[in-house]
């Protein structure tokens, strides 16, 4: 009898990244914009004409793009932050839009997103492969395909997929980085290409810092002579300093001109940032920002249980492991001692070094582990700090997501591991287990996906009640001041002579968007979004418990008629009202 074997890893690649792929080109579908939207698709358009002058003028012998006056003309738009995600979607916009003509400008836009998303999935596969085995890199990619709000995000037109995958791309880049020079390099270049992309990418050298220091403490130290002593440094770690800074220093045109005022108005502009409202646990913050466990609370409601609950297991057996990562039982023995020594006067046996941890595969597979868990923790942490905003859902730690997917993934494995132990031949029952287990899972998971689709950030898993009980609990239904495409072709089809609209509570974000709803020919010129409330026909009234004023909107507005109203689970997510003598 044959034994199973898995098929080669590149065919396994090509699934995943076909099924992936797939599911984000179908996502695309209904996704409304965001008030970032402007933001980042005039950005993106502007750019995108500096990219291609830089390209053309060589062949023709002019040089006009790098002088001052041209790239400030580009990149002064949406210069507090860096280019890296606006060039992808200014270049998708140019290729799918222009030349090929598949998409409208947005959905071109957002397109190169959903492609480096797509890239994400061949990453998490590639890094799991080797180290965590079949099952563990095919189901990683689906976890993550499968969480809703990272799906959302996935595809619109922002900056926070396009971090949270470079910055899994230098992560992994580094981790390579410890046996082989050109993975040092790769990792200095891609560490600027995340720098490039969001201010999140600043903190990748910190696990590689941190595991360095747990790994080689002992070596730290004074000699004979009087001189203090330092291990030497991973090449992968030197690259990241002397080639991130200067790399994105290349890829960041408004920055080759007075360089350190505008460096210094980037920090500042961070530092300093403006608060935004955010509802959470039935409290508005603003300043100050919500408590330090926000982050955690609400990756726990927002992402799916199953996942939630394999990523504990794979969570929980990467902290067994990584008791033998090198220097940390040591570690552990010298806190134990300490302890003994201030609360204990009678000396006791120290403990024992395990003799496992003379194993080089585990030690191997221990350092990952840590590897992994302290990038997860510092994806997060850097948000929760107190001083530090706290708004959006779960979208300024995105770079979580797909570190949590992988730990899901060692968690099914442990799982399948186990249940096939009960077998006489483990590897065969492992076998059999591994595609019906994984299939369910995802077919679960992605069913409650397309159910949601396309308002996933309403979305909240079983544990806390879905969308009712999160609101009941005192979670925001929605965010992002998000136009709807189901209520532009709702106001087309019922006002096609046109109509005058006002938003509450925050109109001039949906007057800020709805221009790039004229241009794509989703919403009718003659429906027209007014400042004044008083020449409104119609008044729509979007549920956002994070604006102060929403509870006085809601009462005031409830005597009007209600002509429409668009509800997810139960829960109404805007309602329209005729204004009285309209």
């Amino acid at each position: 009898m044959k034994t199973w074997r898995a098929p080669a890893p590149v065919l396994w690649l090509l699934l995943i990244v076909g099924v992936y792929g797939g599911a984000m080109w179908w996502g695309m579908r209904d996704i409304p914009l965001t008030d970032d939207a402007d933001f980042y698709l005039g950005a993106s358009e502007v750019y995108k004409d500096w990219y291609l002058l830089a390209w053309r003028e060589p062949w023709s012998g002019e040089s006009t793009a790098f002088t001052k006056d041209v790239v400030d003309r580009h990149f002064h738009t949406n210069r507090e932050h860096p280019p890296f995600a606006k060039m992808v979607m200014g270049l998708s916009m140019h290729w799918f839009h222009e030349r090929l003509g598949w998409f409208d400008i947005i959905d071109a836009a957002r397109a190169g997103i959903c492609l480096l998303s797509t890239l994400l999935a061949g990453a998490l596969f590639a890094f799991a492969w080797k180290p965590y085995g079949t099952i563990a890199a095919v189901s990683a990619p689906l976890f993550l395909l499968t969480m809703p709000r990272f799906f959302f995000h996935s595809h619109v037109e922002t900056l926070d997929a396009a971090v949270a995958a470079t910055y899994f791309f230098a992560v992994a880049a580094v981790w390579k980085a410890r046996s082989s020079a050109w993975w040092s390099l790769a990792a200095g270049l891609l560490w600027s290409v995340s720098l490039a992309a969001k201010l999140n990418a600043f903190f990748v050298p910190a696990p590689v810092v941190l595991l360095w220091l747990a790994e080689r403490r002992r070596e730290f130290g004074f000699d004979a002579q009087g001189r203090f002593r330092v291990p030497p440094v991973p090449l992968g770690l030197v690259c990241l300093f002397l080639i991130g800074p200067i790399a994105l220093y290349a890829q960041w045109p408004w920055m080759w001109f007075d360089t350190v005022n505008r460096a210094i108005e980037y920090g500042n502009f961070h530092f300093k940032h403006y608060g935004i409202l955010f509802y959470y646990l039935g409290t508005i913050y603003n300043e100050p920002f919500a408590p330090w466990h926000a982050p955690f609370v609400m990756t726990l409601v927002t992402t799916p249980v199953p996942t939630l609950a394999l990523s504990a297991v794979g969570i929980g057996l990467a902290i067994w492991r990584s008791r033998f990562i090198p220097g940390s039982w040591e570690l552990a023995r010298d806190i134990a001692v300490w302890l003994r020594n201030r609360f204990r006067r009678a000396p006791e046996a120290q403990p024992q070094r395990p003799e496992i941890l003379s194993d080089p595969g585990l030690r191997e597979r221990s350092r990952l582990d840590g590897f992994l868990l302290l990038n997860a923790f510092v994806a997060i942490g850097i948000v929760a700090f107190p001083n530090n905003p706290k708004y959006g859902g779960v979208k300024l730690f995105l770079p979580l997501f797909p570190f949590l997917a992988l730990l899901a993934g060692v968690g099914l494995d442990a799982v399948v591991n186990l249940l096939a132990r009960i077998s006489s031949r483990p590897e065969r029952l492992r076998a059999w287990l591994f595609a019906p287990i994984t299939a369910g899972l995802i077919g679960f998971m992605g069913a409650s996906l397309a159910r949601i689709h396309p308002h996933h950030l309403s979305y909240y898993n079983f544990a806390v009640g879905g969308l009712p009980g999160a609101d009941r609990a005192g979670f925001e239904i929605q965010y992002y001041d998000l136009w709807y495409l189901e209520l532009a072709r709702w106001l087309n089809q019922t006002y096609p002579e046109g109509v005058r609209v006002y938003f509450s509570p925050n109109n001039k974000e949906y007057i800020r968007q709805a221009p790039w709803y004229y241009r794509t020919n989703r919403l009718n010129r003659n429906i027209r979004i007014t400042a004044n409330e008083s020449e409104a026909d119609i008044h729509v009234l979007t549920h956002e418990n994070r604006w102060p004023q929403y509870p006085e909107l809601r009462e005031r507005l409830k005597s009007l008629p209600v002509l429409h109203e668009f509800s997810v689970e139960g829960a109404p997510l805007y309602t329209v009202y005729k204004r009285e003598g309209k």
